[in-house]
């Protein structure tokens, strides 16, 4: 072959070289601008378990049967660590907890005392309490719940209700009543209860509760609790997110005059809300 033609050839694929160059340019051009796909969305899934209630409170009224005046009274409560309020209105005669209050690690039970009061006898007194934990009982120690005048106790002991929230699903609840103590009572009403908006721990009080709605009648004759024995009750809520209230009033079997009354306050809990997910 000539140089001429040599020329020529080498001519030729050098443009084509050049040409081929230029395609892969713009194509990486047009694929750098290209769109890009378009993005997923998808919604979170609630999850199967869900976060029950963090607050919980508590009030409960008794009688001072003890036949004298009482100066203070001492209460064991089983699992709590911690208080978020504690009832010092003017149903409670003692106010403040007394300096010997507090979480007992050997025990798990919360001492929770007062000492700086007066209440005579037949006088009826109201202590109260918010906390994180779902149940109020006893501590299973000696002299969980005694009346004191000075240091001595006074017997009997004061009445007390033990109740429990077992939370299944959002709507669903069993709250159980227990006899802490080593009597016979009498359950006489336990009622579920529906208050527009979270009420104060002042305002957890039997005359306020006359005032609320119904939402659940949870027995329609009284019933016998034996010492240390529990009555459960499962109950539907279909106000999610929303304040209830349970009551239940027990008695002693052989002295129905001897009242214990116990309210406790919890929200329902709502559903939550999940964001979209944004996957590119």
């Amino acid at each position: 072959m000539s140089r001429s033609h040599l020329l020529g050839a080498s001519a030729v694929l050098s443009i084509a070289s050049l040409f081929l160059l230029l395609g892969l340019l713009v194509t990486q051009g047009v694929t750098a601008r290209a769109p890009t796909s378009p993005p997923v969305i998808s919604a979170s899934r609630a999850p199967s378990a869900f976060p029950p209630p963090g607050e919980y409170c508590y009030s409960w009224d008794f009688n001072n049967s003890t036949g004298q005046d009482a100066s203070g009274v001492h209460v064991r409560l089983s699992g709590i660590r911690a208080l978020q309020q504690v009832y010092t209105g003017t149903l409670n005669p003692f106010g403040d907890l007394g300096p010997s209050s507090g979480y007992d690690s050997a025990t798990d039970t919360y001492r929770f005392n007062f000492d700086n009061g007066y209440a005579s006898d037949s006088d009826r007194v109201q202590l109260g309490l918010c906390t994180d934990r779902p149940q109020l009982r006893l501590g299973n120690v000696a002299s969980a719940a005694v009346w004191l005048s000075g240091t001595a106790q006074l017997p009997p002991a004061p009445l007390f209700v033990g109740l429990e929230f077992n939370w299944l699903d959002r709507d669903q609840v069993t709250v159980n009543i227990v006899n802490e103590q080593a009597l016979t009572l009498t359950l006489d009403a336990a009622t579920a209860l529906q208050p527009e908006v979270l009420l104060p721990l002042d305002d957890l009080t039997p005359d306020v509760a006359l005032q609320l709605p119904l939402v659940a009648e949870l027995i329609t004759e009284p019933l016998t609790l034996p010492p240390l024995a529990a009555q459960s009750f499962d109950v539907p809520l279909t106000a999610l997110n929303q304040p209830i209230v349970f009551e239940a009033q027990l008695s002693r079997e052989d002295d129905p005059g001897d009242v214990v009354h116990l309210l406790a306050q919890t929200t329902v809990p709502g559903w939550q809300v999940f964001l979209p997910v944004i996957r590119r």
